[in-house]
């Protein structure tokens, strides 16, 4: 049975009818269109509230505590706060739930806060007042009420409440001019055009006489596509049918700009706007030392556990002796030893005989029956028959279980809930030193480094693969136009830079021989083409979003502006060769030609830019009445297309640019006549009016359009590298890390820009995977070529070993194209027994370059080569680094994405993890910031495990001295406030300011990036050391404490110390031990230093005196009063925490010095040579403070 039919009934009448039709129709104005012409069906849609916020005043402490309790270190501490309280446990409740209640109340608050801000800012937006034209007249409304159908009045700088289909403008052309920069980040002026219907309406009253429907798809949260039409109803009885497209919708989030004001129709409100949709949440990244973190998690939990099975046994074990079961002066009588105790028998046959009772705990007598056979012990009996059993469960096993939960109690703090908190601060307080950086803001833009997100800022230190984008990365996009060829002649003016004349630009240097008469006339159309094929925008006023532009000589001249800086080249460059754009007026076009006469083209269709055709055209009309379709774009896309002129003349200069790194566009026309005109038109027509596939039928029709061209010439741009994007490139290299260049551009162009940045070096040997090779050989032999030659010298190493500098291997770079890395890519085919080994063939191979160029990228590929790159066996962390919207596919799927805030917008910025100014800033960011937070986070988390354990053996040794009876060694307070007071502060402060090297070394000597690559101070030796450490540590503090102490009396009236006095002795100790071994690894000092770490010990002191209640007696406690008073007051106790504290720090400080005398790391060699100096330079100057005082 197809049950397609039923779902489809199902979506639609119970999920309602906008979720599952296909279209919208919305009445403009709300008006029921003419009788006869189409039913009325209005729709239900959202209002134009925004909720950014995620909790309500009602559900922020349900959801709250659902969110937190997720997370299984919380959902832990929250089941040993609960049985504490259901059982009787040897330590208070208080111990683990106040820890645990300050961890989920600051973790809530600061959530609530943020939240909070969110609601503040939905309702500064949500009651913003709009304009809508409601019977002819403007009123006043709340944005949130605003509803789909109203026709709104937007007037200058004024932002868009909602998705809107503009009607009509002030200009008499019906466009305007929109910036986009809180969408996408494109400061440039964008146009958009009008209805062509609508345009003439520019009044209250008239707008309110329009009745018309629009259809259009359901929301979507792509902000560069909208396919819909406009049914006009005039006096006629059909409907004007119009086509509505991207360049018709303003989005919510834009701002009108150089246009007084506006009447657009809304179709897409609140939560269905496009920038609302787009406000999904990135996928969760987590970090390498997070990963690390849960898994020594789960070790100690195991730890834990086999702690506390131990001691349950031995417990058992202890009290299995008669006199040891009970102590004397508590013993059970022998009516309480001898009570019967019911139990449940159950049954599984349905005749079954009743209760049994047990008169003996330790051991029964056996019922003596043929048909029952008895097998049974203290813990629990079973009897057996031919058709049932019955099952007896003793209470020795349910007081075993309670006693290992409470052995899980007791030891329960080898877990550290305050880690979690602690390593949650660090990341937010030292993600502000990124920001703070200095080095890393940019005078020209105005901004420094951004940190979207604060939890991986450890993993920058971690980095083996960057992937970067080419144009606005590693160049500046800043294009400046270096040459043209028409017909074979180049024409190189001086140099003219995004609308920036540059001095010296006067003459026009001719190369090669003139033209001849028709090579004149496909000159002038060649610079006609470019004048015409852009969407370059004219603006005369002085100032563009308050920065001056166009100024000579105090008055205000015309200049250009495009969200495309190459478009503003080429016009710029025709303006220094004698035609000059000058505006596009009532659809007109117009150019200044050499003579000084203004030639007007009539715009007759655009068929825009987009990156699978690489080209673009449009269709004008000269004043002569002669229709021509101009067309420019990548030499692949232009080529094909070409049926006559100097094709070799045009490629070879087109190569020999490419091989100079330039970018470079070809330029071709043809003429049309009237019939091909009318074609034209009626394809695209039927194509834009289409709501199904509108893309694929324009693209259609596109490729029936541009055909038969005359090749008229190319454009050569250069776009500069930017300022020491070598010496950053270089320094990755150095490092440790492959450096991958994944871009769009055509092979020649980017290996140019590869060599210029060092990433080929002039003695690396090419390897190329690219469609021509694969032309002349199979793909398989092609990649089994290049495998046999990369591993001809390092056999089974990779190149992971060695360095990408090393003079000892040769050097291999790999360039592959996106048509080739498509083939590798596809899954193999059944019956097919080599397609599946592409894949890895290719990993291999590019393990073994020391660089990776990726040319004619498709931004989803970006994203596959990371994907690829990420699930290899190694699972080497990546980062990826781009300033465009292409970029933000690869830097969502690297492990690290960085923005660059670049000229194609801020798309990239804003969904990558950190954002930078420049693409130098990436040396600081990893080498520096990366270096110090990997370094401090590392060590907070193996000194948290290390002091949890010298916190909690103790209490496991002192089990065995005290009958296993669960008796704490520490006393509450000191239980509650280790981790929350006593040792949090020293180790948070160093987890921020701890610099062991100085900075200016890390940038120097790139390759000590290398000393803490793969997780190295995070791997399991290390850990183990650590925890041995914490061991021998909490053994010394134990049994120095006991042997010190045993059978001798310490007070001056011969009192002993009691259980109390010799667990503060021993907390006193750890407490110390813990807070100096820090010390001991601290290789930055600072006031602030000092301050933190002596002042947590005297914190300690003057706690302990309080909670003995010797300063303020009303808060003296019972058990604990005087003690700390009474041990201090002791000479021994003295002698005794002096000493212990210095054999417990001993092996550590010989461990140390016996690694950096014998196996020196290149950070301790560098640490040493650095006091050496010091020490050196601190001698000269006291000899020569000496010198002088002596000769005076």
């Amino acid at each position: 049975m197809d049950f397609s039919t039923i779902r489809n009934l199902i979506s639609r009448y119970c999920a309602g009818e906008e979720n599952w039709v296909d279209s919208r129709t919305v009445y403009i104005g709300h008006k029921v269109p003419p009788p006869g012409t189409e039913a009325y069906i209005p729709q239900r849609y959202p209002d134009n509230r925004i909720v950014s916020s995620k909790y309500t005043f009602w559900n922020f402490i349900p959801k709250n505590l659902f969110e937190q309790f997720r997370r299984i270190a919380n959902f832990y501490f929250l089941i040993i706060f609960l049985v504490q309280l259901i059982i009787d446990t040897p330590t208070s409740p208080i111990t683990s739930g106040l820890p645990l209640f300050f961890v989920i109340t600051v973790t809530a608050i600061k959530q609530g806060y943020e939240d909070w801000l969110r609601h503040k800012a939905d309702n500064a937006i949500n009651q913003c007042p709009v304009h809508v034209v409601q019977h002819g007249k403007v009123v006043r409304k709340q944005s949130r009420k605003l509803q789909v159908g109203d026709v709104v009045l937007v007037k200058e700088d004024e932002t868009f409440p909602c998705d809107l289909i503009l009607l009509s403008t002030s200009r008499d052309d019906g466009t305007c001019f929109v910036t986009t920069a809180s969408l996408d980040g494109e400061s440039s002026h964008k146009t958009y055009y009008a209805v062509q219907d609508t345009k003439a309406f520019n009044t209250e009253e008239e707008v309110d006489t329009i009745q018309a429907t629009i259809e259009c798809e359901q929301p979507q949260p792509d902000l560069y596509k909208f396919v819909g039409r406009i049914n006009i109803y005039l006096d006629r009885d059909e409907p004007i049918a119009r086509p509505l497209g991207s360049e018709n919708l303003l989005l919510r989030g834009a701002t009108l700009k150089n246009t007084e004001y506006i009447y657009a129709v809304a179709i897409y409100t609140g939560m269905e706007t496009k920038m609302a949709l787009n406000y999904q949440s990135k996928s969760q990244k987590r970090s390498a030392v997070e990963k690390s973190m849960n898994a020594y998690l789960i070790v100690y939990l195991c730890i834990l556990i086999s702690k506390a099975l131990i001691n349950t046994v031995f417990k058992y074990v202890w009290q299995a002796d008669p006199n040891r079961d009970e102590p004397w002066y508590n013993q059970k009588t022998e009516t309480e030893r001898q009570r019967h105790i019911v139990c449940t028998i159950h049954q599984i046959s349905p005749n079954l005989y009743e209760l049994c009772s047990i008169t003996k705990l330790k051991t029964f007598k056996v019922p003596t029956s043929n048909s029952f056979n008895w097998v049974g012990s203290g813990w629990a009996a079973i009897c057996t028959c031919s058709s049932h059993f019955i099952l007896v469960f003793f209470p020795q096993l349910i007081r075993a279980f309670t006693d290992f939960l409470a052995f899980m109690v007791l030891f329960n703090y080898i877990i550290p809930v305050s880690m979690y908190v602690t390593v949650e601060m660090q990341k937010f307080l030292g993600s502000y030193f990124i920001s703070w950086d200095d080095e890393m803001f940019d005078e020209e833009l105005g901004e420094g480094a951004l940190v979207n997100t604060s939890d991986l800022n450890e993993e920058l230190g971690q980095v083996e693969y960057v992937f970067t984008d080419k144009t606005g990365t590693l160049t500046e996009n800043n294009m400046e136009f270096i040459e043209c060829c028409v017909d074979g002649h180049v024409y190189v003016p001086h140099a003219i830079c995004n609308g920036q004349i540059m001095s010296g630009a006067s003459s026009i240097d001719m190369i090669d021989s003139s033209p001849s008469a028709e090579g004149k006339e496909h000159e002038e159309l060649f610079f006609r083409a470019l004048c015409l094929c852009h969407t370059v925008q004219v603006k005369e006023e002085e100032t563009v979003d308050g920065i001056k532009r166009g100024i000579h000589q105090g008055k205000a001249t015309s200049f250009y502006i495009s969200s495309s800086p190459d478009e503003v080249a080429l016009v710029e460059g025709m303006k220094r060769l004698g035609f000059t754009y000058l505006r596009l007026k009532d659809n007109h076009m117009e150019i200044l030609n050499r003579e000084d006469e203004i030639e007007r083209f009539e715009l007759l269709e655009v068929l825009n830019f987009d990156s699978v055709r690489r080209r673009m055209s449009v269709i004008v009309r000269s004043n002569s009445g002669e229709l021509y379709l101009f067309c420019k774009g990548a030499d692949s896309s232009i080529f094909p297309r070409v049926i006559s002129g100097k094709v070799d003349q045009v490629r070879a200069r087109v190569e020999h640019n490419a091989v100079e790194g330039l970018r470079t566009l070809c330029v071709a026309y043809k003429r049309l006549s009237r019939e091909e005109y009318e074609q034209v038109c009626h394809l695209l027509s039927s194509a834009k009016l289409a709501l199904q596939d509108r893309d694929k039928k324009l693209a259609e029709a596109y490729d029936v359009i541009e055909r038969d061209f005359i090749l008229l010439g190319a454009t050569a741009v250069e776009d500069r590298l930017q300022d020491k994007a070598a010496d950053t490139i270089e320094s990755l290299h150095k490092a440790g890390m492959k450096v991958w260049v994944l871009t769009g551009d055509k092979m020649e162009t980017a290996a140019a820009t590869c060599y210029a940045s060092k990433l080929f070096r002039r003695n690396t040997q090419i390897l190329e995977l690219t469609t021509k090779r694969t032309e002349e050989q199979s793909l398989h032999d092609v990649l089994f070529d290049l495998s046999r030659t990369v591993l001809r010298q390092h056999g089974s190493m990779t190149r992971d070993t060695f360095s990408g500098l090393s003079s000892d291997f040769q050097d291999y770079g790999l360039i592959i194209d996106g048509a080739t890395l498509s083939a590798v890519m596809k899954p193999a085919q059944e019956g097919s027994g080599t397609g599946g080994n592409y894949k890895e063939i290719f990993l291999e191979i590019c393990r073994n370059c020391s660089a990776v160029l990726c040319c004619r990228m498709a931004p989803l590929q970006k994203a596959q080569i990371v994907k690829l790159i990420k699930a290899s066996k190694e699972h080497p962390i990546t980062l990826a680094i781009g300033d465009g919207a292409n970029d933000v596919s690869m830097i969502l799927e690297a492990h690290v994405g960085i923005g660059i805030m670049g000229k194609e917008g801020r798309q990239a910025a804003r969904n990558s993890d950190y954002a930078i100014p420049k693409f130098k800033h990436l040396k600081k960011m990893l080498l520096v910031h990366g270096h110090y937070y990997y370094i401090r986070i590392s060590e907070l988390v193996q000194y948290f495990f290390y002091k949890n354990v010298c916190f909690i053996f103790p209490q496991f040794l002192y089990q065995f001295f005290c009958g296993f009876s669960q008796q704490p060694l520490y006393d509450t307070a000191y239980l509650t406030l280790y981790n929350i007071s006593f040792t949090s502060l020293p180790i948070l402060l160093y987890s921020l300011i701890e610099q062991h090297i100085n900075m200016d070394i890390l940038k120097r000597d790139p390759s000590l990036y290398r000393d803490i690559a793969k997780n190295s101070l995070l791997q399991w030796p290390i850990f183990v050391y650590w925890t041995f450490l914490g061991v021998f540590d909490a053994v010394v503090f134990f049994f120095g404490a006991f042997f010190l102490f045993d059978n001798t009396t310490f007070t001056s009236n011969g009192q002993m110390f009691g259980n109390w006095t010799f667990g503060t002795l021993v907390f006193t100790v750890l407490v110390f031990t813990v807070t100096l071994k820090l010390a001991l690894d601290t290789h930055y000092w600072t006031w602030i230093n000092h301050f933190v770490i002596w002042g947590s010990l005297l914190f300690y002191v003057i706690f302990s005196l309080l909670w003995g209640g010797i300063i303020w007696p009303f808060l003296n406690y019972q058990r604990m009063y005087y003690v700390f008073m009474q041990m201090l007051a002791s000479g021994p106790a003295w002698l005794s925490i002096i000493l212990l504290i210095m054999v417990s720090l001993l092996p550590d400080v010989v461990k140390k010095v016996l690694c950096r005398a014998l196996w020196p790391t290149t950070t301790e060699r560098i640490q040493t040579k650095r006091q050496c100096l010091t020490t050196e330079q601190s001698t000269i100057f006291m000899l020569s403070q000496t010198s002088s005082s002596i000769s005076f």
